[in-house]
């Protein structure tokens, strides 16, 4: 299963990258989220684990994460394991962002995977879609207005 948006922001990559990788930022925009313990501190690369814990139908489920990709302020995937998926399935998420044709702003391409390796999976693909887009866009909203906020205190003609 694959789900796709895309947005334009109006702010820097730069500030949308903080929002992706500054643990007191990503509480601020991803809605689901109720901790995150990165398991060494100041490791920001490739390989990266830490433990998230996650609401998802009034549960709290656990899930290992593990950062796949390191480009900043380009591109982070980080793959996801746990929680009742199977053990052989990881989900991944892709955040890539890329130059836009307005000034200051950028395009956020975002990528969801999940491997629907077993029957029971792809039964139920519809509802896994619906769930992951109703919690998708309103955390995608609040990025987008998080990391337009950095840029509004950022001062007037400062991207940094």
């Amino acid at each position: 299963m694959h789900l796709h948006r895309e947005l334009t922001i109006d702010a820097p990559a730069e500030h949308i990258w903080r929002c992706l990788t500054e643990a007191d930022l990503r509480k601020r925009w991803m809605g689901q989220l109720v901790s995150e313990e990165i398991d060494e501190t100041n490791t920001q690369a490739v390989g990266a684990t830490a433990t998230i814990r996650l609401r998802q139908n009034q549960e709290i489920i656990t899930y290992r994460s593990t950062v796949i990709d390191w480009e900043p302020p380009r591109k982070l995937s980080v793959g996801l394991t746990g929680g009742k998926l199977p053990p052989d399935v990881v989900m991944g998420v892709i955040y890539e962002l890329l130059p836009s044709e307005t000034a200051g702003s950028t395009i956020l391409l975002y990528d969801f995977h999940m491997p629907m390796k077993n029957f029971f999976l792809r039964l139920i693909t519809p509802l896994i879609r619906l769930g992951a887009g109703k919690a998708i866009d309103p955390d995608l909203a609040r990025l987008k207005s998080l990391a337009e906020s950095l840029r509004a205190d950022a001062g007037p003609g400062n991207s940094e």
